[in-house]
């Protein structure tokens, strides 16, 4: 079984004799042996258990090969998240409904858009909250020709 394995920069080929030869680049600059399995080798065992032997040679001399390659990972595969984001509540709607007893400044409605028109006595402010402008009672009313509802405080 013949067989090569890349670690980067550094290509290792593995004979049927479990002798291997260690290329950088093009060149060949160490020759292993020693009775080692496959698995030995790759795992990084050939740096500390092996004899190493200077020779040179070319990595196309034994062109009968089979030649594989083993990758491993640089980093860890981070997993991706979708949709895990939430808004805080905003608490909108009628606060105080109708024939409700109100003071000054009392919220009436929290609202986006116009949904409910000020009537007498109600202030609306810069996010359309209506508000008491009195202290009264609190009514709604519906005009129908301009399809808008009121809230007023009597």
């Amino acid at each position: 079984m013949n067989c090569r394995r890349e670690f980067g920069q550094v290509v290792l080929r593995i004979s049927e004799s479990l002798g291997c030869t260690l290329w950088r680049g093009s060149g060949c600059t160490r020759s292993f042996s020693g009775g080692l399995t496959t698995n030995q080798l790759v795992t990084g065992a050939l740096q500390t258990r092996l004899d190493t032997v200077d020779q040179t040679c070319h990595p196309s001399s034994n062109s009968s090969s089979l030649y594989t390659q083993v990758r491993w990972a640089s980093k860890k595969q981070g997993g991706s998240t979708q949709n895990n984001k939430d808004s805080n509540p905003k608490f909108l709607g009628v606060k105080l409904f109708g024939g409700e007893h109100c003071i000054p400044g009392n919220i009436i409605v929290r609202q986006r858009g116009k949904r409910f028109h000020p009537g007498v006595n109600v202030g609306m402010g810069k996010d359309h909250t209506l508000f008491s402008l009195v202290e009264g009672c609190v009514s709604f009313t519906k005009d129908r020709k301009k399809n808008r509802t009121y809230v007023n405080v009597k």
